[in-house]
């Protein structure tokens, strides 16, 4: 063998401005780490298609970028470049023979040629690229290396073998570059077959489930994509690849799902290592239809990967792509006929098991569902639950998926389970030493720093996190519950760089922990035996009975004999005083799926203060503790005591009452405060807000725990189960960061407001205790909600109540707004000569700018500008301006009013200019403000929208995505036109969740 690593001659080809285009470089390497390509600016061309292109116009993401442009939608590189590089050396043959040139990592068209004479072409992104080179002559000779990594198919830019988001577009050459003989390229080819031979596998499928080597197998898997933060080649020593399969093991995840995605061989032989199993995705996230060229590339690839890496024992589950488009249900179907026949002819018969994709539903009900091995998806299209979901919060509380796939005859595995996101630590930014730079990271970090909120990042990252391990077990309790269900990919255990940075992960980008959850703990709801229970709530009243069954998931290598299943139900603080507990024996527990072991019956009646409480339980053999879980459960005591708080909604009475020295409860109703208070939700956001934009941003909450307020209420610091009801009756009310909070939402880290949702303070002579959550409701219907309302009205009656910090009640009362006022004055919205193209039925056409949910817009395609929205009121008023807010829930956010003019209507006709001037391109609320003007009707003119100019897109056909440049037609996209005016009018209030209504997205990846 012939290495020829080292310097190579290298030439970027192409048109354009280049910070380097000729010179040398480092083979192994890219060009792009050593200085070679573009630099990179806010007009940067990126291969993704998740992004909006005119991110640079919006407010949010104007920061860190003083010295550079710092993307906020990925980790980026220093320089970009897709295209064409040659690389050429001279090598000097000793031996005349037959040679070949074999890299083991390079993409994406490849030609290899001998002195200028072409000798192959090779179009891939998986496997070794071997280039056979004919017989070479004693002497010196020029080798030379094209590789375009321009798009060479029409394949979604955002799979992982092709994309920016996780750092894939490099171009260069990796691992292994070689000239090897006829007998050492054979040889290769030789150790294959010996290696599997001496490494034998046999997966199949039997009574509906997984036998991996004769043992039944439940699949705990995480998800990769191939990214490498350090290096701009993927790793072809092991060593990360070791890392990271040995942290997610220490987790008790048992198998690695690469999505569009194929990773070199060092990541197979690490996982046939450590014992890990891997599913690979050819390296596609594709459209597929009958007759076209796709299906002919994927069968091309998928001979590649077989015949590079089929050997491996690791490599058990094979996919042709995520989420397939178009008509894929045959196409793939025969793929797996092809792809099993391949391996068969490859003598790696029974090694693997094949779905035909992965992700999406398919045109048959589970039980009637052929040509697959198993199912693979995140819903099945069937079933009572939306969609046939076997994801999320319908299997939560004790629940399952059982109906969405009820008869199924083939094992069924969870695919992108638990995107449940964590407020990032920005800490994380002093990891990137290498090749990819943090940009989506400082940008956000300058965005907390600007709203005040940085000072607060450990404790966000710690309460969010603990909030996010509460949703992953429960999704992962879900899935074990479901009969059928064998398997889970939880996307991701390690933090996601790319489509706007998906935080989702325990561990950070580079598979370190967080620090808000340990081994052991994780391994209580990952492991081979997980105990579970069907506890319809965790929030009880001690007037009620826990009642639930015991049963146990088991999947080790015996079964368990003769153990002791023991449970306890104690209190989690304090002196843990045991509230009621027992033990049952079970002679046997067979592996291999789910068992009953037994159930507990209590009542809570001896529990004479609201507390927390947790319920543990383990399975022990003698001494040895073989599983355990525990539940966390809040019981809570009617309290009957009347307080003599001053409690109020009224904005008015509240100041009123405090400027005579009173001390004051003030609860906004949910109707009365303006756009700049986000609603709020238990659940924090999923998969990121960037993709999934949405007025609702939480993130967690902290508490002061130790709070006297909380003496009725007792609450974790990140707000357990028990607020659960109260925050999907709330919103966070704007306030300066340093008000110091009884509770603290946490905010989007992409908006990074700072909010409160109860906070004390003293306000001209008397003394606030703000709150804006719901709390209305007895105690038998809401008792969390009952508990904390009546926690409160007593701490505001004690002399306990002695708030520190004093503020101006203009803080409070400034956001005080009264939307339904803005709505009912509003009898009818149009724009003459156009009509509304809006995606979602509850929009009412043009009254979608005024229906209160600001998760909702009113779009209209194919303007002409000026173009004008004409808004008629019920009679005549005073009108003082509008509140504008822009769309929340579309991620290019299309057609957001830039340059405007106000006119109003006099009551002679005519029109007078009530104001004009330039909108922000941002989330909050704005106001169109004027001079009080009596009218009935004006007319919002239109001059200018942002998101104007020529762009990249990738548009979706039968054949496949393609790139095109084009301009945008005209759009307009207004989410609420809330009128402002003066007069004493009555005013609606209510405590609806006005924002719950379905988003308006026009994007479809985001399923919550």
């Amino acid at each position: 063998m012939m290495d020829l690593s080292g310097v190579w001659n290298v030439e970027l080809l192409g048109e354009g401005k280049f910070v380097k285009k000729k010179g040398t470089v480092n083979i192994p390497g890219a060009v792009q780490e050593q200085g070679y390509g573009r630099e990179i600016t806010k007009d940067t061309e990126w291969v993704s298609g998740l992004h909006n292109t005119f991110w640079y116009e919006r407010s949010e993401y104007s920061y860190a970028q003083e010295h550079g442009t710092n993307v906020p939608f990925l980790a980026q590189p220093p320089f970009v470049f897709n295209g064409l590089a040659r690389y050429q050396r001279k090598v000097s043959i000793k031996e005349q023979g037959e040679y070949f040139l074999f890299i083991e990592i390079t993409r994406w068209k490849v030609k290899a040629y001998v002195d200028g004479v072409l000798k192959g072409e090779i179009v891939s992104l998986v496997a070794p690229f071997e280039f056979n080179l004919g017989k070479l002559d004693v002497g010196e000779h020029i080798i030379t290396v094209e590789a375009d990594t321009s798009m060479q198919y029409p394949y979604r830019p955002d799979g992982h073998g092709v994309s920016d988001a996780l750092g894939a577009s490099w171009n260069g050459m990796g691992g292994e570059v070689s000239l090897l003989t006829r007998a050492e390229y054979e040889k290769k080819a030789a150790d294959r077959r010996k290696y599997a031979a001496k490494h034998k596998r046999e997966i199949c499928v039997e009574d509906g489930k997984f036998f991996v080597d004769g043992e039944p197998t439940y699949f705990r898997g995480t998800h990769y994509g191939g990214d490498h933060p350090l290096t701009a080649l993927p790793d072809t020593t092991g060593e990360y690849y070791r890392k990271m399969l040995r942290t997610i093991k220490k987790y008790g995840f048992n198998f690695v799902r690469c999505h569009s995605y194929c990773p070199p061989d060092a990541m197979f032989q690490a996982a046939d290592e450590e014992d890990v199993y891997i599913l690979v995705e050819c390296d596609m996230w594709n459209v597929f239809n009958d007759g076209i060229e796709m299906n002919d590339v994927l069968k091309a690839e998928t001979e590649r990967i077989l015949k590079a890496f089929g050997h491996h024992p690791s490599f058990v589950l094979f996919s042709p792509s995520n989420e397939p488009g178009g008509g894929w249900h045959n196409v793939l179907r025969e793929w797996v006929a092809y792809a099993r026949e391949t391996d068969k002819k490859l003598g790696y018969e029974h090694r693997r098991l094949y779905t035909a994709q992965s992700g999406w539903h398919y045109d048959t009900i589970p039980q009637e569902t052929t040509g697959t091995d198993f199912l693979y998806l995140h819903k099945t299209n069937f079933g009572e639950l939306g969609g046939g979901i076997v994801r999320g919060p319908q299997g939560w509380n004790g629940r399952d998926y059982n109906s969405s796939i009820e008869g199924a005859k083939i094992p069924c595995m969870c695919h992108e389970l638990g995107q449940w996101c964590v407020y990032p630590d920005f800490g994380v930014i002093d990891k990137f030493k290498g090749y990819l730079s943090p940009g989506l990271f400082k940008v956000f970090k300058q965005s907390a720093k600007a709203h005040g909120v940085l000072s607060m990042n450990e404790t966000f990252t710690r309460c969010s996190g603990k909030r996010q391990m509460m949703f992953i077990k429960e999704d992962l309790e879900a899935n074990y519950r479901t009969d059928g269900m064998y398997g889970y990919e939880y996307l991701d255990a390690h933090d996601y760089l790319g489509q706007g940075g998906a935080l989702i992960g325990f561990l950070d980008a580079f598979w370190d922990s967080k620090g808000y959850v340990t081994e052991d703990e994780f391994k209580e709801i990952c492991s081979e035996t997980v105990i579970l229970t069907r506890l319809r709530s965790y929030v009880y009243k001690n007037t009620e009975s826990i009642s639930t069954s015991i049963e146990v998931c088991h999947f080790g290598k015996e079964d368990l004999t003769d153990v002791d299943v023991f449970w306890e139900l104690k209190e989690k603080y304090g002196e843990h005083t045991h509230i009621a507990g027992g033990v049952m024996s079970v002679s046997r527990i067979p592996k291999g799926g789910n068992t009953k072991v037994g159930r507990i019956e209590r009542g809570l009646s001896n529990v004479k203060k609201s507390g927390l409480f947790v319920l543990e339980m383990s399975i022990r053999k003698r001494k040895e503790i073989i599983a355990k879980n525990h539940w966390d459960i809040s019981i809570f005591v009617k309290d009957n005591t009347e307080s003599k708080a001053f409690f109020t909604r009224d904005v008015t009475e509240a100041e009123d009452a405090l400027k005579r020295g009173m001390s004051v409860v003030f609860c906004p109703f949910l109707s009365d405060m303006d756009y700049d208070c986000p609603g709020l939700s238990f659940r924090n956001s999923f998969w990121n807000a960037q993709m999934g934009p949405n007025w609702v941003r939480s993130m967690g909450l902290v508490t002061d725990s130790a709070h006297p307020a909380f003496q009725g209420f007792p609450t974790e610091e990140y707000g357990g189960w028990e607020w659960d009801d109260i925050l999907s009756s709330a919103r966070g009310i704007q306030i300066p960061p340093e008000i110091k909070c009884i509770a603290r939402p946490i905010d989007d880290w992409n908006r990074n407001y700072s909010l409160g949702l109860i906070f004390e303070a003293k306000v001209h002579k008397g003394k606030l205790l703000f709150v804006s959550a719901n709390l209305e409701g007895n105690f038998d219907d809401r008792p969390a909600a009952y508990a904390l309302k009546k926690s409160l009205l007593s701490y505001a009656a004690s002399d306990a109540f002695s708030p520190k910090q004093k503020i101006d009640f203009s803080i409070v009362s400034d956001h005080i707004a009264p939307l339904y006022k803005g709505f009912d004055i509003i009898s009818e919205i149009s724009m003459p000569g156009f009509e509304p193209d809006t995606p979602i039925k509850e929009n009412e056409g043009f009254m979608a700018m005024a229906d209160i949910n600001p998760n909702t817009s009113c779009f209209v395609k194919n303007l002409k500008l000026p173009a004008r929205i004409k808004i008629e009121l019920t009679y005549p008023v005073a009108v003082t301006g509008i509140r504008y807010l822009a769309p929340q829930s579309d991620r290019h956010f299309l057609g957001v009013i830039k340059d405007y003019r106000l006119y109003g209507k006099n009551s002679d006709g005519k029109e007078k200019l009530l104001s004009e001037g330039t909108l922000k391109n941002c989330f909050e609320e704005q106001k169109i403000e004027c001079n009080a003007f009596e009218t009935d009707i004006l007319y919002l003119e239109v001059l200018s929208t942002y998101g104007r100019g020529k762009t990249v897109r990738y548009r979706k056909e039968r054949e496949g995505w393609f790139r095109e440049e084009r301009e945008d037609p005209q759009y307009l996209q207004v989410a609420e036109l809330n009128i402002m005016f003066t007069g004493d009018i009555p005013v609606r209030h209510n405590d609806l969740r006005f924002w719950r209504g379905r988003s308006a997205r026009h994007t479809e990846e985001i399923d919550d």
